[in-house]
């Protein structure tokens, strides 16, 4: 279940854990479709194109419905982050219209072995427009925001939030398998950076944290929310 990490220990299978909680002040969403930042530590177990001829991308979170009449796709009421099989970093976020909106960026010199920070952030209406940017070892890697639309600025998305389950290092019906440790996932529910960081070994709850897994030999998570308590476990939602 876990291996060692780039601080202690790191998830080495899979894990699910909910997107929702109930808590003394009601229901608290976990992940937030309008606004969030998914950033984890990644090392590849392999070749990171490995599977470029499967077509199967490496999945790192997948929040989704579980959808076994297409367990190959994340195309529909999701929030993804993936490498895929030609080697670029993904994160992508579609609503129930299959309208997507994503950001992505070439990974394809990742070696196995090698420990990599990645955070995705995301705010789907910013004075009418789409905004993503992904980091790849604290460096603004790409801001360019993708899906069908026309002109250069890609439109506000509108998309519900769910009450999905958190999968990582697969997707939710077990396909994509990431082939990667990852060690300390946080999601947050509002955007992080404005520009170059220094990615700490190891990250600490505060006030924008839903979740915090250090996977440090347990699937517990930290929050920064008040009254918040999560406990992932091992396998997949579907």
């Amino acid at each position: 279940m876990f291996a060692p990490g780039i601080d202690g220990q790191a998830l080495a299978e899979t894990m699910v854990a909910p997107g929702v909680v109930k808590t003394g002040g009601g229901q608290v969403q976990l992940v937030r479709s309008a606004e969030g930042t998914i950033e984890c530590w990644v090392a590849p177990t392999d070749e990171i194109v490995a599977d470029r001829y499967a077509r199967i991308q490496r999945t790192i979170v997948d929040i989704g419905p579980i959808r076994y009449d297409h367990p190959l796709l994340t195309n529909w009421r999701s929030i993804a982050l993936w490498v895929s099989n030609w080697g670029h970093l993904v994160g992508q976020i579609t609503n129930a219209r299959y309208v997507s909106r994503n950001v992505s960026t070439s990974v394809r010199d990742w070696e196995a072995g090698a420990w990599h920070h990645v955070a995705w952030q995301w705010r789907l209406d910013e004075e009418g427009r789409t905004r993503m940017e992904m980091y790849v070892d604290g460096a603004l890697a790409s801001d360019t925001v993708g899906g069908k639309f026309e002109g250069e600025d890609a439109p506000a998305l509108e998309k519900d939030d769910e009450p999905l389950p958190i999968q990582v290092g697969a997707m939710n019906t077990g396909a994509g398998p990431g082939k990667m440790l990852i060690d300390e996932l946080r999601i947050s529910h509002a955007l992080r950076y404005e520009g170059p960081f220094d990615p700490p070994r190891r990250v600490e709850a505060d006030a924008k944290t839903s979740l915090l897994f250090h996977f440090d030999g347990d699937l517990s998570a930290e929050s920064g929310i008040e009254g918040v308590s999560v406990e992932g476990r091992a396998g997949m939602a579907g």
